[in-house]
């Protein structure tokens, strides 16, 4: 009873402590956007359908007139170019402890020219929680990753949890 507390304390307080500030917008206004997801480092491995349910997250949390399905004016590209699962000895003892970091470089091209039109070197750490803590794979912090990436393109101002939900 006393270690199932002391997983939730530290559980929850990882929670509310870890979290990502982002500032102004990244993303233009002026024309819908295509997003591409991709990882170029050798520490995670991104099937193609992994990339591209990821950036359907992303593009769903963006707003409707950012992702209409006319021509896009703009062309995102999120790569992931670190990844440290943490320990997932740690993670399995102790639910929430071991956290998972990533390091995401957003790219906003132009689709008429290619010119770079904004960049952003983006940091998650996330500490995922749930019945399967001792692994880590793409799809236990797809939420978190959409939800850095579209607050970063959109310039939210907030605080964003990024603690699996």
């Amino acid at each position: 009873m006393i270690s199932t507390l002391i997983r939730l304390l530290i559980g929850t307080a990882l929670l509310i402590a870890v979290g990502a500030a982002v500032a102004a917008p990244l993303l233009p206004e002026d024309g819908p956007v295509t997003i591409g997801f991709r990882s170029t480092t050798t520490h995670v491995a991104l099937l193609e359908v992994d990339g591209q349910r990821v950036a359907a997250k992303i593009r769903d949390r963006l707003p409707i007139e950012a992702r209409s399905e006319g021509l896009a004016r703009y062309r995102v590209d999120v790569a992931i170019t670190d990844y440290d699962k943490g320990n997932s000895y740690v993670r399995s003892m102790v639910s929430g402890l071991a956290q998972v970091h990533t390091d995401l470089s957003l790219t906003i091209y132009a689709e008429r020219d290619g010119a770079v039109v904004g960049h952003k070197l983006l940091s998650v750490t996330s500490a995922p929680m749930g019945v399967s803590d001792s692994a880590s794979r793409i799809v236990d912090i797809e939420d978190v990753l959409a939800q850095s990436v579209s607050a970063a393109l959109l310039g939210s101002g907030e605080r964003i949890a990024l603690g699996d939900r």
